[in-house]
């Protein structure tokens, strides 16, 4: 089989970015499943490096197995892109509207093509196209996404990281989600959030993949002190990510600052860990800036804090939060955030504040609050946890969505099938019809078992021509295995009915004509036909499936 193509900015496995985190974890992950996984990349050393600076050799590397293909980066308008960057920041939240851009549309192509730019990486995408099985583009908002996505879209799957933002507010960000493939998603927020702005029409292609995590890999049990913290004594609010405004860092000091104003005395400390060029150093009594920890270090401020805020606006996932749970600690997100919002209220694991009033009364909250109402908080966290951030769970959801065939683990060869190819055959093909999600998910779920695998449609969405083909004489051989989709009255029946080899029928309830007749008259009588059409289908068809939609 071709190879998986990630298409990243910048990768590595000591980045300490999300989604330059989740790019390794997926290929590393996939690799020792057996698949073949290659990076396209830039020679740019990370985000928070000059994204006109060459510092990796370009050509073919492999890093821990991993065969990663770097490009140079050029250099772009960086004044020009900045004023754009920065205008976009300055816009309020609350002037956001799905289908309105932030900024005018010379200042959206200028954020588009003076981001980082690889020319390389993009010819390279446009000539090498049908080389790889699909391509993996992650996140959404980088140069090589926004103008590398539409080269191969045909193969193109999204993973956006979308957060609330100007920025997903661009033209060319809400064309770039309907161009691909596929989009996946790392939370059910975040899909909210994308079905919000680009609207309906993306649902049949969305998918929630979720995000695995890894905990006590780095397990110290010496560790008593970070600094002048003492980590079994104090009692500490842990904030851990990148320490910056675009992370809510700001505004949770400014909250603790509020709550150590009503509440001098109390003896409930701020702790911040975690990248950015900003320190906050004694910005309140009781605040302590860490700075950048090791992996030991952060999983001990983890295991022994009262509990995690998380005050971002800007999440798809929120790893530190799923990290939290895993150790049992209640977490306080922002009641803003869809992603970290909804998987609060799910697993009933913390609380959630909006202004700079209410983080400061979560602080008092948690400094009331007994260790037995932290520890049920805590439990429930954990239990979602464990659930829903499984490595094992998210890369089979890979596997399937991409259409990557699952390599044995053991030794042992399965048996030889008897058939080759499994293809479907219904009346018609469209978005947002449940029947046709239905034949994608069938799909999917029989390519990644290893069968040829193709939906054939008697009436084509001309949107979904990608995803399913007219039938003809030949579509569908006669060794093949046939599904049969039947809703409605249709010629592909007798199709159906005539196919010689192993067939298994699935009955979508077709609806009483009589609902039909006085203003349809026509749809009545393909009602009509296709219940006519069962008795015949009936004896041809063995064993019979039943589908059922409430």
């Amino acid at each position: 089989m071709k190879p998986l193509a990630i298409v990243i900015p910048w990768f590595g496995k000591a980045l300490k970015g999300g989604a330059e985190q989740q790019a390794w974890q997926i290929a590393s992950r996939l690799v020792r499943r057996g698949h073949k996984v290659e990076i396209i990349t830039t020679c740019c050393q990370a985000f928070d490096r000059n994204w006109a600076e060459n510092h990796h050799k370009p050509g073919l590397s492999q890093e821990d197995g991993i065969a990663i293909r770097r490009f140079k980066v050029v250099r772009t308008d960086h004044d020009a892109f900045n004023q754009v960057n920065h205008l976009m920041l300055r816009v309020p939240p609350a002037q956001f509207k799905p289908g309105v851009s932030p900024v005018s549309l010379d200042d959206a192509t200028i954020f588009c093509t003076e981001s980082i730019s690889s020319p390389q990486l993009l010819h390279f995408l446009k000539t090498h196209h049908h080389h790889y099985q699909a391509f993996l583009f992650i996140p959404y908002l980088y140069g090589p996404i926004l103008n590398g996505l539409s080269l191969v879209a045909d193969r193109a799957f999204l993973q956006p990281c979308l957060h609330d933002e100007a920025y997903a507010y661009l033209p060319q960000v809400e064309q770039m989600f309907h161009l691909a493939r596929g989009l996946l998603f790392n939370s059910e927020g975040e899909e909210q959030l994308a079905k919000k702005l680009y609207g309906a029409g993306i649902i049949p292609k969305s998918y929630v993949v979720g995000e695995g995590i890894e905990v006590g890999q780095h397990d110290d049990p010496t560790l008593s002190h970070i600094g002048n913290l003492a980590l079994k004594k104090d009692r500490y609010i842990l904030y851990l990510g990148r320490r910056d405004a675009t992370k809510n860092t700001d505004f949770l000091v400014r909250a603790y600052a509020i709550f150590k104003q009503k509440y001098p005395d109390s003896s409930l400390q701020l702790i911040l860990a975690g990248s950015g060029e900003t320190s906050f150093h004694d910005a309140a009594p009781g605040l302590t800036d860490l700075s950048l920890v090791s992996e030991s270090e952060k999983e001990a401020l983890l295991a022994n804090c009262l509990a995690l805020f998380q005050p971002s606006r800007n999440e798809s996932y929120s790893r530190v939060m799923m990290e939290a749970w895993f150790y049992g600690r209640p977490v306080v997100v922002h009641q803003d955030c869809l992603a970290t919002a909804s998987a609060v209220k799910s697993a009933r694991g913390g609380w959630l504040a909006a202004t700079e009033i209410e983080w400061a009364e979560m602080f008092a909250q948690i400094d009331r609050a007994g260790m037995e109402q932290l520890a049920e908080y805590g439990a429930n966290g954990q239990d979602y946890a464990k659930k829903n951030a499984s490595w094992d769970g998210v890369i089979d959801r890979y596997e399937t969505i991409l259409g990557l065939t699952a390599i044995p683990a053991t030794s042992p060869q399965p048996q030889q099938r008897q058939l080759k190819e499994i293809h479907q055959l219904m009346a018609g093909f469209s978005y947002g019809d449940a029947i046709s999600n239905h034949a994608r998910w069938i799909r999917n779920y029989l390519q990644a078992l290893g069968y040829k695998s193709e939906i054939f449609a008697e009436h084509l969405d001309p949107r979904a021509t990608h995803e399913a083909k007219r039938p003809h004489a030949k579509s569908i051989g006669q060794q093949a295995g046939l599904i049969y989709h039947h809703s409605i009255g249709c010629e592909v029946t007798e199709y159906a009915i005539a196919h010689p080899s192993s067939k298994c029928l699935i009955y979508h309830n077709i609806t009483p004509a009589e609902f039909f007749r006085s203003y349809r008259p026509d749809v009545a009588q393909l009602l009509e036909q296709g219940r006519a059409e069962l008795n015949q289908l009936a004896q041809t068809f063995s064993p019979l499936s039943w589908s059922f939609h409430i």
